[in-house]
């Protein structure tokens, strides 16, 4: 019974990983269509899953420039870095974030997002090696 469980959680995971893989191959090839497509991938973020998190997230950022997609890209690279433990996973996440931010976010919101920033880092810091 639970390898069945771990085989449909691993089968939705990949599922949802080569949706977003397709969609972005489909807005790439017709521009004008993104609309619709990201309604999906921002659903897609919803996903318990932080490799598709972070896969449509990345999506997100390369199909647009707009200040809620970047937000909204923003937001699930700082939940990725509160709950992630590897901080291999952390600096490469970062290195996204960082990369959202040079788009078009404004000032305000990339305010709010590094006072999100340092507070989970503060999380990080006090919590002992060996969880």
């Amino acid at each position: 019974m639970l390898a069945h469980q771990f085989s449909q959680k691993q089968c939705r995971e990949q599922t949802a990983q080569w949706t977003n893989s397709l969609l972005l191959q489909v807005c790439r090839v017709n521009p004008g269509e993104k609309g619709k497509y990201i309604k999906i991938i921002l659903s897609l973020l919803q996903s318990t899953s932080s490799a598709v998190v972070y896969e449509c997230a990345v999506t997100l950022v390369s199909l647009s420039q707009a200040p809620t997609a970047i937000r909204a890209a923003a937001n699930c690279y700082c939940q990725l870095l509160v709950s992630q433990s590897d901080n291999n996973v952390k600096l490469i996440v970062l290195d996204r974030l960082q990369v959202s931010h040079s788009h078009s976010l404004p000032k305000t919101a990339r305010n709010q997002k590094l006072r999100k920033l340092l507070t989970a880092k503060e999380r990080w810091c006090w919590q002992p090696v060996w969880h």
